[in-house]
């Protein structure tokens, strides 16, 4: 039995690497393209199928009757007329046809006859569409954020400006002073009116 690490000096003693197992060396085996395309093909394929078995059940095929009329190549005029009316026969035949042809694609689009009307799924998002949304959005809270913060910042200036006009007031009224330099008591008497109003309101 060899043991793990000798397996290691082996592998790396072994030499240089072909540059075929250098470059498979890291992709994988997984290819989602060729898968999503191997899918779309196969879908393709029962779509056909069963538009033709919708066609065998529908009619009788076209070359069926070609092998039950073969022309014939004769040079009296009532075979030359027979012709015609074969020809004339193969293409009533063709028309019918093609008009079941449009029939049934008009089934299928209203979804059969008997069948309720099918609902169109929503079609999902691609990233890059997703993401955008997911950008517009957070873009949108983040405005949403700053304006809110901008009307706080605005109201907090206002009070503080009518703050110090008040303080401002008060200030002036409180240091007026008489002809001879004593304080004027009206205005102290009236601060410590509103101010014991205040406490009590």
């Amino acid at each position: 039995m060899e043991s793990s690490q000798g397996r290691k000096k082996r592998r790396l003693n072994s030499g240089p690497l072909k540059l075929e197992t250098f470059a498979n060396a890291k992709t994988s085996k997984y290819n989602i393209k060729e898968l999503k395309r191997k899918h779309e093909f196969i879908q393709n394929a029962q779509k056909v199928r069963r538009f033709r078995k919708q066609l065998k059940s529908d009619e009788v095929p076209v070359s069926d009757s070609r092998a039950e009329h073969p022309p014939q190549h004769t040079t009296s005029l009532d075979d030359g007329q027979a012709g015609r009316q074969s020809q004339e026969g193969e293409t009533s035949q063709r028309k019918q046809l093609k008009e079941t042809r449009a029939q049934l694609r008009q089934t299928e689009d209203e979804g059969g006859e008997g069948s309720l009307p099918r609902k169109k799924k929503p079609r999902p998002l691609s990233q890059v569409e997703r993401l955008k949304r997911e950008a517009d959005a957070k873009r949108a809270a983040q405005e949403a954020e700053r304006l809110e913060r901008l009307r706080e910042v605005e109201k907090r200036r206002k009070e503080k400006e009518a703050a110090e006009r008040a303080r401002k007031q008060t200030f002036v009224k409180m240091h007026k002073k008489t002809p001879r330099g004593q304080p004027v008591m009206k205005h102290r008497m009236e601060h410590l009116l509103e101010k014991l109003q205040k406490d009590q309101g």
